[in-house]
């Protein structure tokens, strides 16, 4: 999944179904409280459960994850 989100976005509290493989392409997003920049990468395993996901800056992001998270 590409997502390319507008500054201010947020995406709200999720359960992942499946492991899931977020890169940071362009711009930041704070991700369980940790802001990520372009070149970051971060991992969430089967079940686990996410706050919001925030950015103020707008970001695009290739998410690799179970197809069930997302439609």
């Amino acid at each position: 999944l590409f997502l390319r989100a507008e500054p201010g976005a947020i995406y709200p509290s999720h359960t992942h179904h499946g492991p899931e493989e977020c890169y940071v392409l362009r711009g930041t997003v704070v991700i369980d409280g940790r802001e990520l920049h372009a070149g970051d990468f971060h991992h969430a395993d089967d079940g686990s459960d996410h706050g919001e996901i925030t950015t103020t800056t707008g970001a695009d992001v290739l998410i690799v994850g179970a197809i069930d998270d997302y439609l």
